[in-house]
């Protein structure tokens, strides 16, 4: 009856204009996930055959079907499962640090499966992304043995690739994560991870096995009932020893919410930040700076925290956030001497990073600095890039410097000869810091293009193309070039969408090679970008017919093609289909809209404050379908706060949010 009443209240959720927010792009730099930080390379996968026999093989569950399993060749090689290593990676957004299992396999095809010949072989990746609080729950401190228990990871997306790209894959696999995460949606798979301690005699084993399920809570929630835990283990699982499994855990460097309020708990990542920054693994030092900032260190030391958190940064080459943190550093006042070093030595560093990005006025000043307060290291950078009387001054600009060190790059670069021509490049703009001709960082960034170094030359190009001379300047055409370049060098860094609207933009600007990469690469960009302005239109009256005939399915299903998610079309899509999606049972992504509508906001005395006030209401309802109570109760409560006079709302908190 409770669910026919909310279904009945929500039949009357006023369907107007919604306020929307787009998930933010992030700007690439280089994959942030971090090292491998711990992994499995060894287990026995056990199953029970269907003559009653159990048989074990290496990373390997084989077949129920005991035939099968003496088959060989083809993808009776590869048994029911296999692994050829587990491993864990992590990435922090947004200050939450997510886990990546990712479990590397072995997979092949027939080209004729029903009569199983013309085997090909290919190497199968597949990943998993959840909270990195979940192993505390996957591996609890106190340890239960002989009872078997299950997890649901509640994981934030997964994703599975055939014969991946070492060069590329974590870009693909960041991408997912950080457009999930923007983008408020989860994926149709959730994961459940099983496992079983197990004690006998004076040896201890781990058994573990995951349990792929469709995202649904009336489908999953079948492993996570208890009467069913020793069903999980009853075919088939991995086995592997205790203590390396208890290592494997132990590695991932969990935090624990116990230890927070440890003043001492900050130094244990802050060492092993220490410890991966020797060993020149940067992402993986990293991760753990950011976890020793998140658990309550003391403001002592935090210069040092954020001094190495950018020291990191800096050697990822992700310069303009190593100054965010260098400037985090500096800003703070030391009270000890050993806080006093890291501040200047803050400093040091921020030179070295407004150096990287072309800022030599900057980073002379804080060379400077950081020599009169006796960083020794800051002459040689000082006598490198600045003036020779030390003084720590900007070397003085130089045209004809600068012009002759130009033109013997361009001599360079004509011979193929990219990395004495980067020099030459570079030298010249030093010499030139003030100059506004794009060509400068242009040829600097097809340098860096040339030698490999994409990530680099898409400040470059990004530089050149703030120097956009006039559109009647003989130059103009060449200059349309740094978009090309731009677009080529997101193209290497597996960054499709990003190189076809780069070189979409060069084609507005008459580039005549666009128009070729476009056609090469770009087939369907080219095609959505062509069709999204009257497809919108045409998707608004097809919700609106979908809606009425009260097909809710179609109507969930709406895709949202609008580039600007704030725009009235956009949001009227977005706004029938909340609803819609509610009444397929797809609360999370009901949630998802009217996320974007909260986020979004209205002031008051607008026609889309009302729409705000439902939309924290419609909210709070499908929290309510997902069990999640509080948050329910929470959202009723916000409505009511901002203005709404609905007696179903007070109803609702009288009687489901009591305390």
């Amino acid at each position: 009856m409770k669910q026919r009443w909310f279904l009945l209240m929500l039949n009357t959720f006023c369907v107007l204009l919604l306020w929307g927010q787009s998930p933010e792009r992030p700007k690439k730099e280089i994959p942030l996930i971090t090292d491998v930080i711990a992994s499995i390379d060894k287990a026995q996968g056990w199953t029970l055959q269907n003559n009653g026999e159990w048989i074990d093989e290496q990373n390997k569950i084989p077949f129920k079907n005991y035939a099968q399993n003496k088959r060989k060749g083809g993808k009776y090689s590869l048994g029911h499962e296999n692994f050829d290593n587990i491993n864990i990676r992590s990435i922090t957004i947004n200050n939450t640090v997510y886990s990546i299992l990712i479990i590397y396999s072995r997979g092949g095809s027939y080209e004729f499966p029903v009569l199983e010949e013309n085997w090909t072989k290919f190497n199968v990746l597949k990943y998993y992304v959840f909270k990195e609080d979940k192993w505390i729950l996957m591996f609890p401190n106190s340890t239960v043995f002989n009872k078997p228990y299950a997890v649901n990871t509640d994981i934030i997306c997964t994703g599975k690739i055939i014969d991946y790209n070492k060069e590329s894959y974590l870009f693909e696999i960041e991408n997912h994560i950080r457009q999930t995460i923007y983008q408020q949606e989860r994926g149709n798979t959730n994961l459940i991870f099983a496992a079983y301690p197990i004690k006998l005699r004076d040896k201890k084993y781990f058994r573990f096995k995951f349990y792929e399920a469709i995202n649904k809570p009336e489908i999953y929630v079948k492993y996570l009932l208890e009467y069913n835990w020793e069903k999980l283990f009853r075919n088939f699982y991995y086995e592997i020893n205790f203590e390396d499994f208890e290592k494997f855990v132990g590695k991932i460097g969990v935090i624990e919410p116990s230890k927070i309020n440890n003043p001492d708990y900050y130094l244990h990542f802050l060492n092993r930040g220490f410890e991966k920054f020797k060993k020149e693994e940067y992402r993986t030092a990293l991760q753990n700076f950011i976890k020793a900032s998140m658990v309550n260190p003391p403001d002592s030391a935090l210069i040092s925290i954020a001094l190495w958190k950018g020291k990191c940064k800096f050697n990822l080459r992700t310069f303009n956030e190593a100054l965010q943190d260098f400037d985090d550093a500096i800003s703070r006042t030391p009270n000890t001497f050993s806080e006093n070093n890291s501040w200047i030595l803050a400093h040091y560093e921020r030179g070295k990073a407004y150096n990287a990005i072309h800022d030599y006025l900057n980073a002379c000043e804080d060379w400077n600095f950081s020599l009169q307060n006796g960083v020794n290291d800051a002459y040689d950078m000082i006598k490198k890039n600045c003036d020779k009387t030390s003084s720590g001054m900007l070397k003085a600009i130089n045209i004809e410097k600068s012009e002759k060190f130009f033109e013997k790059g361009m001599k360079k670069f004509d011979q193929e000869d990219y990395l004495k021509a980067l020099n030459f490049f570079e030298s010249s703009w030093k010499y030139n810091y003030l100059s506004k001709d794009f060509k400068i960082p242009y040829y600097t960034g097809v340098c860096r293009f040339q030698l490999g170094d994409y990530v680099r030359s898409i400040d470059e190009f990004e530089q050149a193309i703030k120097l956009e001379p006039d559109t009647f300047n003989p130059v103009y055409a060449a200059w349309t070039d740094s978009y090309l370049m731009l677009g080529h060098a997101w193209q290497k860094l597996d960054y499709n969408e990003y190189a076809c609207e780069k070189w979409h933009k060069a084609m507005t600007l008459s580039n005549s090679e666009a128009q070729d990469l476009l056609k090469n690469f770009c087939a369907s960009y080219t095609l959505e970008k062509a069709a999204k302005e009257n497809q919108l239109e045409t998707n608004i009256e097809t919700v609106k017919k979908y809606a009425a005939a009260g097909d809710y399915e179609t109507t969930a299903a709406i895709v949202i093609t609008g580039e600007d998610l704030g725009s009235d079309s956009t949001l009227t899509i977005l706004s029938y289909r909340g609803k819609a999606r509610f009444k397929t049972g797809n609360y999370k992504g009901a949630i998802a809209d009217f996320t974007q509508i909260i986020n979004k906001g209205a002031k008051k005395h607008t026609p889309y404050y009302k729409v705000l006030i439902n939309s924290y209401f419609n909210r709070g309802t499908s929290k309510y379908f997902l069990g999640d109570l509080n948050g329910a109760c929470l959202d009723w409560r916000k409505a009511v706060e901002l203005g709404l006079t609905d007696p179903t709302a007070l109803q609702y908190i009288d009687s489901y949010c009591k305390n």
